[in-house]
């Protein structure tokens, strides 16, 4: 199926954006005053423990692992000091089960929530302390156990305490811990390298919806042969779950789409689908896995469905504009505007801890002006290039990143002999020293690195082709040269690039802390060929050139 039919660009001409301009300027405003006043918020509620309290969910595991993990998502730095002390809360929270750290005190919504907060503030720390290395490998490994393994069409899912069948809310939250810990340990979450992968990826084929063709055709249900909670909050459970193993051009996913699309489901006002009738019930869970899953298949920068749906926007003004709850700062002693969300909103849902770090953390997922540490980058429409499928950009440390899109190669030709597999990207690195270097890290898609196609990174014997380099426009042509380190992690299914603020390879050519570097990595003799097996260099300093940007 073509994603053509459903995604369309969302910026067609240069005068359109010149129109568009001012506007994106003030939402972005409100977007930052917004996130600004939801750390606020966090920072007013965690207790002298280290801990928050959800005034819904009535524990503060979740809540501490959330409001953490929102913390880091939207680029407060992993030494805060609110931030090291819930580290220091849960890490004092966590158990023993024969072998294996648990976190959260038991069950697998706090258990998953605690893995990723830990495994951010691991990546934002850069080198995390080998002990929180061995809690996170150790509680990545207990979630793994406690897969559904029966052969019935539950299994692949996870329930509330590893004792039976699962559901594909506790499911969804149970990868999120695995693809988060995966990427700090440097391992795959793809179907192709695990099996945890391979037997979730049955379990949504067996909840996938597709026999309903007039009402529920494309949904994902809460467990198999179920129409309870039909709607919003379990598709977008099984579209996100989906893309965090690799799989965002599975027909599944396709379909997901559509249904969320169609006239009379599109919405972000409410909770859609039959079950909820047009009410809110489980309205900022469906909210924050919609978000995550619609930027991880579709993208920001894309339209979604016939006719084309700005979602991005459309989800962005809903939260800031109509559901966000505003304290102005001149009641505020410290004169700091205040913002949560949350009241009034509840089944699935938190309360205002969970709900306000659920749409810090969305927000941050699918606007481009959010600095964060990851960028997740659906393909283009029209997409130029031969390799498909979701990128995800990401650094470490201090670093954030901004303004990342994914771009098609344009009309810029290269030699006949150079291959850029998975397009061009453009982003900003921010909070870079001075003057000094970064690692940009690209998850690609499998196929970039399977031997077996013509257009991967790796020959039919397995080796890296020779010429790898980070391609850049340079006199109309893309080339590439020996001045930028650039390596292929196998093992991680990452391209890792340094990157140095102020040198050729940044565009305002300024060492300001800031690096602006669009490019592509690629292959060919064009570019310098490796000196090794794994490790080559690249690039000079042109910039994109608009017509690159034309869909």
């Amino acid at each position: 199926m073509n994603r053509k039919f459903k995604i369309v660009a969302l910026f067609v001409a240069a005068c359109f954006l010149a129109l568009a301009g001012s506007a994106m300027a003030a939402t972005e405003q409100k977007v930052a005053q917004a996130m600004h006043g939801g750390q606020q918020y966090l920072r007013d509620k965690q207790e002298l423990a280290g801990s928050w309290f959800d005034d819904e969910q009535w524990n503060r595991e979740s809540a501490t692992a959330f409001a953490v993990a929102a913390l880091l998502e939207t680029g407060v730095p992993a030494s805060d000091p609110a931030i090291i002390k819930g580290i220091q809360y849960m890490v004092a929270n966590a158990g023993w089960n024969g072998t294996y750290t648990i976190l959260g005190g038991g069950g697998n919504y706090n258990h998953s929530s605690t893995l990723i907060a830990l495994s951010l503030w691991a990546l934002a720390s850069n080198p995390a302390p080998i002990t929180m290395t061995n809690i996170i490998r150790s509680a990545r490994d207990f979630t793994v156990a406690n897969q559904y393994l029966a052969d019935n069409t539950y299994k692949g899912s996870w329930d509330y305490n590893g004792y039976g069948s699962g559901d594909t809310s506790n499911t969804q939250f149970a990868v999120m811990g695995l693809w988060y810990a995966n990427r700090y340990l440097g391992e795959s979450s793809s179907v192709t390298d695990t099996a945890w992968a391979q037997n979730l990826l049955t379990y949504l084929t067996a909840i996938h919806y597709i026999t309903d063709v007039a009402n529920n055709y494309g949904v994902f249900r809460y467990y198999p042969g179920s129409n309870s909670f039909i709607g919003g909050p379990m598709t977008a459970a099984g579209l996100w779950s989906l893309a965090m193993i690799g799989q965002d051009q599975d027909p599944m996913a396709l379909r997901a789409e559509e249904w969320f699309a169609a006239p009379g489901t599109y919405t972000w006002a409410v909770t859609p689908g039959p079950y909820y009738n047009g009410g809110t019930g489980s309205y900022y869970y469906f909210m924050f896995g919609m978000a995550k899953a619609l930027q991880a298949t579709v993208g920001h920068q894309n339209t979604l469905g016939t006719p084309a749906r700005p979602w991005a926007q459309d989800f962005i003004n809903e939260v800031v504009d109509n559901k966000a709850i505003w304290t102005p700062a001149s009641s505020m002693p410290d004169e700091i505007t205040r913002v949560h969300w949350g009241d009034g909103y509840r089944s699935l849902d938190g309360g205002d801890i969970l709900s306000t770090a659920w749409m810090l953390m969305s927000l941050a997922f699918i606007d481009p002006s959010v600095e964060k540490k990851d960028a997740l980058l659906p393909d283009p429409p029209d997409a130029d290039f031969p390799i498909r499928g979701l990128l995800t950009l990401s650094v470490k440390g201090n670093a954030t990143i901004s303004r990342a899109a994914r771009r098609k190669i344009g009309p810029e030709k290269s030699a006949q002999t150079v291959t850029l597999p998975i397009g061009a990207t453009e982003f900003i690195i921010n909070k870079v020293p001075v003057g000094g270097t970064t690692i940009l890290y690209i998850k690609v898609p499998d196929e970039a690195l399977n031997p077996n196609n013509a257009n991967s990174f790796i020959d039919a014997n397995g080796n890296l082709k020779p010429g790898l380099n980070w391609f850049k426009i340079r006199n109309g042509a893309w080339k590439g040269q020996a001045n930028i380190p650039i390596i292929i992690d196998r093992a991680s299914k990452e391209i890792q690039v340094t990157l140095r603020d102020g040198g050729p390879e940044d565009d305002d050519g300024l060492a300001n802390g800031k690096i602006t570097d669009p490019g592509a990595p690629g292959f060919g003799v064009d570019g310098d060929v490796a000196a090794d097996g794994d490790q080559t260099h690249s690039s000079s300093g042109l910039c994109f050139i608009s017509s690159i940007f034309s869909l």
